[in-house]
């Protein structure tokens, strides 16, 4: 949720109240921004979505063949003679393929953090420039209306500063809760799979 700048809808939704389980591709194929003046880029925003959707899917992706190298190791100590032993062998397995999804979700979250950041470095000196401009104006028309352009201006800036912050809030808390959803989900199946072998 970006505040009074701007708002990313989804169905009737607000993005910042979906749920890192509800975090799919399609959800950021449907999202749509509310469009103000002097609001975000919606070339920018959509292929900054673009992106998100694709690294969401590209970690779904690997999340799902994890599950079913880990089901295909748990079939073959099924049949295997020796289940002790096979069941070890599917443990550790399990536990290093859990170990290499959450890394890698952890690294790409910190890109997407990192790409979110930027994006709101952008947006403060775009915010800046635009906020330079109207005090240039404001200060011309002040010649002739005393007007209070400097205050129109710096409110201007704080508005944009805080979008720009609680969108790189809201980008930090959602890499966060689908790190952790992640992690939760793997280690829920070692759990099953330590499980099998009592």
């Amino acid at each position: 949720m970006l505040g009074d700048q701007a708002r990313c809808l989804v169905g009737r939704r607000v993005v910042g109240t979906v749920s890192p389980m509800e975090l799919t591709p399609k959800v950021f194929d449907d999202v749509e921004f509310r469009e103000r003046f002097r609001g975000y880029d919606p070339d920018e925003v959509d292929a900054f979505l673009e992106q998100v959707a694709r690294a969401v899917q590209e970690l779904d992706q690997k999340l799902k063949e994890s599950q079913v190298r880990a089901e295909k190791a748990e079939e073959r100590a099924r049949e295997a003679g020796d289940a002790d032993e096979a069941l070890r062998r599917t443990l550790v397995l399990a536990q290093r393929t859990a170990d290499a999804a959450v890394s890698e979700a952890e690294t790409r979250a910190a890109a997407l953090l990192a790409e979110a950041e930027g994006k709101a470095a952008t947006t403060i000196a775009d915010a800046e420039r635009q906020a330079a401009v109207s005090r240039g104006e404001a200060e011309a028309y002040a010649l002739r209306t005393r007007g209070s352009a400097d205050e129109d201006a710096a409110a201007k800036l704080a508005e944009a500063e805080g979008a720009a912050a609680e969108m790189l809030a809201d980008a930090e808390r959602n890499a966060r809760e689908g790190a952790e959803d992640l992690r939760q989900r793997l280690r829920t199946e070692v759990s099953a799979l330590e499980a099998l072998r009592e």
